[in-house]
């Protein structure tokens, strides 16, 4: 139930979210102006919200698209997103692996990621961070404590950001833009990620 809960408060955060920026979006294209000068402030914010994501992800994605547009953005968001998994992935392993431990033990769905992994650790990080298998911390965590070299889980996890980074921007961008060109942004992803889910449960069996 509680998990049920938290999912519907983090939904109707979203939505209020996007109404709010639809509502205030001449204000925010003003604001987004001024912080347009500071590309790296904007990238140690996101860095930090990664870290501590006290709002989704994909909504600083998107504010950063609307500053930036696709490409610059998505290139500052996937780095930031990377630099922060790669910051948890060192901290688990080398200053909390004890507390890293525990934390793993709240997670049910680690025995399913468990059987990928000791298979292929690359495809299975790529896969964890292509859909939500499990959450990306426990995927840093995991890596962590499994001792996964660090260019695997670096490769693999660079590689799978990115699409996911590139419509969180693409979204942002679109939003100041295009309403039907974000429709149709949500559509592809929507069809993506179903190819993708159909592609691991196929490498899972």
């Amino acid at each position: 139930m509680k998990a049920k809960a938290k999912k519907i408060a983090v939904l109707i955060v979203v939505v209020l979210l996007v109404v709010l920026i639809v509502v205030y979006q001449p204000y925010l294209s003003k604001f987004f102006m001024g912080a347009k000068d500071a590309p790296l402030a904007v990238f140690l914010f996101a860095v930090l919200f990664a870290l501590v994501p006290v709002v989704p992800y994909g909504l600083v994605g998107a504010l950063i698209g609307a500053m930036y547009g696709t490409v610059f953005g998505a290139l500052l968001t996937w780095g930031a997103s990377t630099t922060a998994a790669l910051l948890m992935f060192l901290f688990a392993r080398y200053v909390f692996a004890e507390q890293a431990g525990r934390f793993l033990q709240r997670y049910e769905k680690i025995g399913r990621f468990t059987e990928l992994f000791e298979r292929n650790a690359f495809m299975a990080i790529l896969f964890a961070r292509l859909i939500p298998i499990i959450p990306a911390l426990a995927v840093n965590v995991y890596s962590a404590i499994a001792r996964v070299p660090l260019r695997v889980y670096l490769a693999a996890t660079a590689i799978g950001k990115l699409p996911t980074m590139i419509v969180f921007v693409t979204m942002g961008d679109q939003a100041m833009t295009s309403w039907r060109n974000l429709a149709l942004v949500v559509l592809f992803y929507a069809i993506f990620l179903g190819a993708v889910y159909l592609i691991y449960k196929k490498v899972e069996s």
